[in-house]
């Protein structure tokens, strides 16, 4: 029996500092099945009651970035983080797209006046307003076009 009793008594874990607390319950988190939103809400629970001294958040941030706990480090972006990297991406391909068609244009514009000599405020006009497709039609008719309008044309 005294052996028995010894033996459970070297299997009891050590006491974990309040980071390594923090930190295995994010691991169970990060490898426990479950939905994005059942994730999410775990995660949110761990973040609010789980709160830590700066001394301890500077050793979960350094426990972190070993690669044992990879897992965390990727699981813990949270909704909303991944709303706003969603949103920023999508902001950036919209920029994108608009310096793309604002550069089409400007390259439009600066063919036509070679081909047909200044062009009216209204033609700026139309020519910058136009989309993609648009300015590649029109683009594509220069090359045979004889006159401004023959480009144009709907």
């Amino acid at each position: 029996m005294h052996l028995h009793v010894r033996r459970l008594a070297l299997m009891r874990p050590r006491r974990l500092s309040p980071a390594e607390h923090k930190l295995a319950c994010l691991r169970q988190i990060a490898r426990a099945e479950l939905t994005e939103a059942e994730r999410f809400i775990l995660l949110n629970c761990v973040e609010t009651y789980l709160e830590l001294a700066d001394e301890e958040e500077r050793e979960l941030a350094r426990l972190r970035r070993q690669e044992a706990n990879q897992e965390v480090a990727e699981m813990e972006m949270t909704w909303a983080d991944k709303i706003e990297a969603r949103g920023i991406a999508k902001g950036l391909d919209q920029g994108l797209d608009q310096g793309r068609r604002e550069g089409e244009a400007r390259m439009l514009l600066g063919q036509l006046e070679v081909r047909f000599g200044p062009l009216a405020a209204e033609t700026r006009e139309l020519v910058e307003g136009a989309d993609t497709g648009t300015l590649l039609r029109w683009g594509e008719r220069l090359l045979s076009a004889r006159r401004l309008e023959e480009v144009l044309q709907a």
